[in-house]
Parts: structure tokens; sequence; C-alpha cells
């Protein structure tokens, strides 16, 4: 039986968040869930878990895979 206690628990990211990623500061405009054997496409969605494959596309020009962004936090703005 599974209880609610024992789910662990996972960032979201969502279209229009704003994250850090190698070019600092930034917006998520686009998110495709992907899998292991093909990385850089996949199907749009508008959230994903961060433990998810997946690719974004950020307001600065730039695209990014999920593992390499990070939410930035209330305080973090």
């Amino acid at each position: 039986m599974l209880t609610l206690g024992s789910l662990k628990e996972f960032s979201m990211f969502h279209v229009g968040q704003q994250v850090m990623s190698r070019w600092g500061k930034t917006r998520i405009k686009a998110i495709e869930v992907t899998d292991e054997s093909d990385r850089k496409y996949g199907y749009d969605v508008q959230s994903v878990p961060s433990n998810c494959t997946f690719v974004v596309d950020l307001d600065n020009g730039h695209w990014a895979y999920g593992d390499t962004i990070s939410e930035i936090g209330d305080d973090d703005v």
C-alpha cells in the first residue's frame, strides 16, 4: 500500500517560470518532455516534474536540458 508519507516530492518547472541557467536568470518559453534515446526533441507540455528528462526554450534565445537549469526561489528574485 502506498501512503502519502512515502511519496518523494519533486519540484516542477512551468512555462513562464524564472530559472537560473548557464546564461543567467531567464524565463522558460517552452518545455518538451523527451526520453533518454533522444534528449533534444520531444512533445510540448506546460509543466514537468524536475525528475523527468526534458528540454526548455528560454526567453534569452537559448535552450537547455532540464538537468542544467535550477529553480529561482522567491528570495532569489
